[in-house]
């Protein structure tokens, strides 16, 4: 059985998100289980994180399921196989997984940063050259 985009069904979505945030947030696959044991505590902020990241490529396979969790409402704060009794958080967890991989052939890339071609004037970072220039000067000029 393959990802299911169009199932609006929340456990299935909310295992779909946790899947592209563990990925987005280069998270352990160990954070799959602690949500499941409390969402409300451990997915929030990991969650805001990842939509944050609106160049990583991952960004526009986030938006939809977390759309579906986000809408909602307040996250489970206990585990979910006390509401979630036919599995539905792991089979979407895994056919995101799945599908990803697949899609992606395990290459989810990276959040694309911009590099300074700033070259600094040489720095004497000697005692004397510290002394002589001042910590605070050096550092500013680290900074350009």
């Amino acid at each position: 059985m393959a990802l299911d985009k169009e199932f609006k069904n929340y456990y299935y979505n909310l295992g779909r998100t946790v899947a592209l945030v563990e990925i987005m947030n280069k998270l352990p696959q160990t954070f799959a289980g602690l949500v499941f044991d409390n969402a409300n505590e451990k997915l929030p902020y990991q969650l805001n994180e990842a939509l944050k990241r609106d160049s990583h490529n991952l960004h526009k396979e986030l938006v939809e399921p977390a759309d579906v969790v986000l809408n909602h409402g307040e996250l489970p704060s206990k585990v979910l196989s006390s509401v979630d009794a036919h599995g539905t958080y792991w089979i979407g967890y895994y056919h995101q997984k799945s599908y990803l991989a697949d899609t992606y052939k395990g290459v989810y890339g990276e959040v694309e940063t911009e590099v300074s071609e700033h070259v600094p004037e040489k720095v004497d970072f000697s005692p004397e050259g510290i002394k002589d220039n001042g910590k605070d000067n050096i550092i500013e000029e680290l900074r350009k």
